[in-house]
């Protein structure tokens, strides 16, 4: 699990390129969920923990630049 003191200095591509991966891995581990083969069903709870995270922060970012001009 990532912190969001470590995704704080990403930049906004860094960071949407991140949450894809994410979506993706999610999107798979939700397929094996299906199909009752996952290894660690926690991780589905981590992954939609950690895009939600990565989202917050990306919409800070957006919120902070949008002020400053």
């Amino acid at each position: 699990m990532t912190k969001a003191s470590e995704l704080r200095p990403l930049t906004a591509n860094d960071l949407k390129e991140k949450i894809h991966l994410l979506e993706k891995e999610l999107f798979e581990i939700r397929g094996k969920a299906e199909q009752g083969a996952v290894e660690k069903p926690s991780r589905l709870r981590a992954a939609r923990k950690e895009i939600a995270r990565m989202l917050t922060i990306l919409k800070e970012k957006e919120l902070g630049s949008s002020k400053k001009s």
